[in-house]
C-alpha cells in the first residue's frame, strides 16, 4: 500500500506531502490546479524518463519520494535479487537535477531506473489514458485473460521451455552452418593433409639438408683446406710434426740433466701422435671427398619442395607445417563431432516440442473455458455500469507465424493463439473489435469492469485511476463510484476525478489547490473533513444554492 507521497520542486509544486489511507482515496481540484503533476510524479516513480524541464523554476533539484508498506512476496524477492534487505516497508526516492546527475534510492541505497521500475511496478499501477490505449492491444488483452484464468505458472513454464527451444533451434542452425562450411572445405582440407603427409617430412630434415648442400657446394674449398692441413702438419719439409719430433729428440738428450722434462716429453709425443693422426685424417678426407652433382640436385629439389610447402601454408619452419597438419586433422574430426552434437540437439528439440505442444494445448483449453466465464462476467459488469445492451466475446485467434511444434501447431511465446476482445454496446449491432468501436467513456468502464473482475489477480496492491470519468455523466458517475468503492475492498484505490458522483464515495478525500504566495504560484494538497468535503462537492456541482443539499444527499448515500 502507498502510505505517503512526498514531492519537492516539481513543476509548480514547491513542497507537498500526501498521507494516503486504505480503501478509496479521492483527489479533486479545479482544472489546472496541479492534479496532473501528481500523476506525473507517480510516473517518475515507475521509471519514466525525466528532463530538467520538470524542475520548478529557480530550483536545482526536484525530489519525488514514496513510502510503501508491503506484503508482496515478489517485491521481497526482487529486493533480495538486487542485494537489499527485504522487509515490511519500502522507501523509494528519485532526484532529478538540472546538472543531469539524476539519482535513484531504494531504502537508502543507490539504485538504477531499471531497479526502480522493477520494484515499484508490482506495487502500483496507473490506469489512465495510456492504459485505455493498451486495452486495445491484443498483447494486453491476452494478459487480462491469462490473469483471470490464473495461468501464471503454466505460462511461465511454457515461456521458459519456449526460450530453451528457441536457443536450441538457433544453436542447431549455427552448427548446420558450420557443417556446411566444413563440407565445403573438406575436399580442400583432405588434399592439404595428403600433400603434407605425402611430403614425409621429418623435424630436423631441413637443417640436415642445408648442411649437406653447403658441403657439396664447397667440395673444392674443403679439399684445399684438407690438403693444406696434411702438408702443414706432416708431409712438407719443415712440417709441424717434423719440428716437434726434432724437439722431442733434443729433450730426450737433455733429460739426464733435468728429470722433470720427461713428463713434458710425454706430453709433446702425445701431441705429435695426435697431429700425425689429424694429418692422415686430412689426407683420407681429401681422397674420399668427391663432388656428386646428382646428390646436390636431389638436395636442392627436396629443399625447394619444403620451401614451397612453407610458402603455401604460410609457415616459417617445418615445425609449423606439422602444426598445420595437426590443425587440418582436428578440423576434419570436428565435422564428426558436430554431427553428433546436432543429433543430440535434434533429440532435445523433439522432446521440447512435445512438451510445449502439450502445454500449448493446455493453455488453449484453459483460455477457451475461462474466456467464456470472463465474457459472462464482463457483460454483467458492463450492464451494471450503464450499458444494458453490452455484449462481449473473447475470441481466440490461432497464430499463423511463429515456431512450429508437433502436428504443425504454430506458437509464439504466449502460446498457440492471440486474443481479441469483441464488443457491442448497441442492440442490433454486430460484435466488433474493441479498438474499432469503443468510445473513451466505454473504455474507462470496460477497464474498470476488468479490474473489478480480476480483483486480487491484478497483482498490484495500489491502483491509480486518472481520467476514469472521461465521457461519463453524473448518473454513470455514481455507478462508477460504487464500483470503485467495491474494488477498494481488495485494493488501495487512488482516483483523480472531476465528478462529484464519484468523489462522494471516497474513504479519504484530498483537494488540490493552486495559490499565489509571495508572487509565485504554488500547488498544495490537503485532506478534507466532512464539512470541507461537502463544500468541495458543492463546488464540483456548480456552486448553486441547491447544490449543498444535493452534495449532502450524495455523501449520505455513498456512506450507506
Amino acid at each position: 500500500m502507498l502510505e505517503s507521497l512526498h514531492i519537492e520542486h516539481l513543476a509548480i509544486i514547491d513542497y507537498l506531502d500526501i498521507q494516503f489511507g486504505t480503501g478509496l482515496n479521492i483527489i479533486t481540484g479545479e482544472t489546472g490546479a496541479g492534479k496532473s503533476i501528481i500523476v506525473n510524479a507517480i510516473k517518475l516513480l515507475l521509471g519514466e524518463r525525466a528532463t530538467a524541464e520538470v524542475i520548478r523554476h529557480g530550483e536545482e533539484t526536484a525530489v519525488i519520494e514514496a513510502f510503501f508498506s508491503i506484503e508482496h512476496t515478489d517485491v521481497q524477492r526482487q529486493l533480495e535479487d538486487i542485494g537489499l534487505e527485504p522487509g515490511p516497508e519500502l522507501l523509494v526516492k528519485r532526484l532529478i537535477s538540472r546538472s543531469g546527475k539524476n539519482r535513484v534510492f531504494i531504502n537508502g541505497h543507490v539504485a538504477t531506473l531499471q531497479m526502480l521500475n522493477q520494484i515499484v511496478t508490482p506495487l502500483l499501477t496507473l490506469s489512465g489514458q495510456h492504459e485505455y490505449q493498451r486495452l486495445l492491444l491484443p498483447a494486453y488483452q491476452i494478459q487480462i485473460l491469462d490473469k483471470y484464468a490464473e495461468l501464471k505458472d503454466i505460462k511461465r513454464q511454457f515461456q521458459g521451455l519456449f526460450e530453451r527451444l528457441s536457443q536450441a533451434l538457433h544453436q542447431k542452425e549455427k552448427l548446420l552452418q558450420q557443417v556446411k562450411e566444413q563440407q565445403e572445405k573438406r575436399e580442400l582440407l583432405t588434399f592439404q593433409l595428403k600433400e603434407i603427409e605425402g611430403a614425409k617430412l621429418s623435424p630436423e630434415e631441413e637443417e640436415r639438408l642445408n648442411q649437406q648442400r653447403a658441403k657439396l657446394r664447397h667440395v673444392e674449398f674443403l679439399k684445399q683446406v684438407a690438403e693444406r692441413g696434411y702438408l702443414e702438419l706432416y708431409s712438407k719439409e719443415g712440417a709441424v710434426t717434423e719440428i716437434l719430433a726434432s724437439l722431442a729428440k733434443e729433450m730426450e738428450g737433455a733429460v739426464g740433466y733435468e728429470p722433470k722434462w720427461q713428463k713434458w716429453i710425454e706430453i709433446l709425443k702425445n701431441a705429435l701422435y695426435q697431429l700425425e693422426d689429424l694429418a692422415h685424417s686430412f689426407q683420407d678426407y681429401k681422397e674420399r671427398l668427391m663432388f656428386e652433382p646428382e646428390s646436390l640436385d636431389a638436395i636442392e629439389a627436396r629443399l625447394a619442395e619444403i620451401e614451397r610447402l612453407k610458402r603455401k601454408y604460410k609457415a616459417q619452419s617445418v615445425d609449423e607445417l606439422f602444426q598445420r597438419k595437426t590443425e587440418i586433422e582436428k578440423a576434419l574430426k570436428k565435422e564428426e563431432s558436430l554431427a553428433a552434437e546436432i543429433e543430440e540437439l535434434k533429440r532435445e528439440i523433439d522432446d521440447l516440442k512435445e512438451v510445449l505442444t502439450r502445454l500449448a494445448q493446455l493453455l488453449t483449453e484453459q483460455r477457451q473455458h475461462k474466456g467464456k466465464l470472463l465474457k459472462e462476467k464482463l457483460e454483467t459488469h458492463l450492464q451494471s455500469l450503464g450499458m444494458p445492451n453490452a455484449r462481449c466475446e473473447i475470441k481466440l485467434i490461432p497464430v499463423e507465424t511463429g515456431m512450429v511444434l508437433k502436428n504443425g501447431l504454430c506458437v509464439t511465446e504466449n502460446g498457440a493463439e492471440t486474443v481479441e476482445f469483441l464488443f457491442s454496446s448497441n442492440p442490433g449491432e454486430p460484435l466488433r473489435p474493441l479498438a474499432k468501436i469503443a468510445s473513451g467513456g466505454e473504455l474507462a468502464r470496460f477497464l474498470l469492469a476488468i479490474k473489478s473482475i480480476l480483483g486480487k489477480r491484478i497483482g498490484t496492491e495500489t491502483i491509480i485511476f486518472d481520467e476514469i470519468d472521461t465521457g461519463v455523466g453524473g448518473d454513470m458517475g455514481s455507478i462508477i463510484g460504487e464500483r470503485l468503492k467495491q474494488l477498494a475492498k481488495t485494493h488501495q484505490i487512488i482516483c483523480i476525478t472531476h465528478l462529484p458522483q464519484i468523489a462522494c464515495y471516497g474513504d479519504n478525500h484530498f483537494r488540490v489547490e493552486k495559490k499565489i504566495i509571495a508572487g509565485r504560484t504554488i500547488t498544495t494538497v490537503r485532506p478534507l473533513d466532512r464539512e470541507e468535503r461537502i463544500e468541495e462537492l458543492v463546488r464540483m456541482l456548480g456552486g448553486k444554492k441547491t447544490s449543498r443539499l444535493y452534495a449532502e444527499v450524495l455523501l449520505n448515500h455513498a456512506n450507506k
